[in-house]
């Protein structure tokens, strides 16, 4: 009966441990996503509805392309593109949980399409994932 009870307990620990590794990408109507070489992310704003010259939070969830969770950090911006030019701001990056970042500070300072820069690093591994962005 006890092999029986600690045989249980193994799976069940073995389950378990696969089950907190599993990663959620946010999936909103306002939410984009985009892919690197080894991670996935999406990026939600808040307000849903982005206005020029307004300030906004930008929520991003990261996982890698296998679906484990993002244990790493990120730097994020968001340039122009065709216009060859950032933010007048500097964004300040919180760690909500694994995988999971609110950053504040972001402004679009005037109408078009900007693209947002995500740098990810864990460990030894890094990536890029860029996200368009039409305002």
């Amino acid at each position: 009966m006890k092999i029986i009870a600690r045989c249980l307990c193994v799976v069940f620990l073995i389950l378990w441990g696969n089950v907190a590794l599993a990663c959620v990408i946010e999936n909103t109507a306002n939410s984009l996503k985009g892919a690197g070489e080894i991670y996935v992310a999406s990026v939600t704003t808040i307000p849903a509805q982005v206005l020029v010259g307004k300030p906004f939070l930008v929520r991003v969830s990261v996982c890698s392309k296998n679906g484990q969770s993002f244990l790493g950090d990120i730097k994020i911006n968001a340039m122009m593109p065709m216009h060859k030019h950032g933010m007048n701001y500097k964004p300040s990056v919180q760690k909500i949980s694994d995988g999971t970042f609110e950053i504040k500070g972001f402004v679009f300072h005037m109408p078009g399409k900007w693209q947002y820069k995500i740098d990810l690093n864990q460990g030894d591994s890094s990536d890029k994932v860029l996200i368009d962005y039409k305002l």
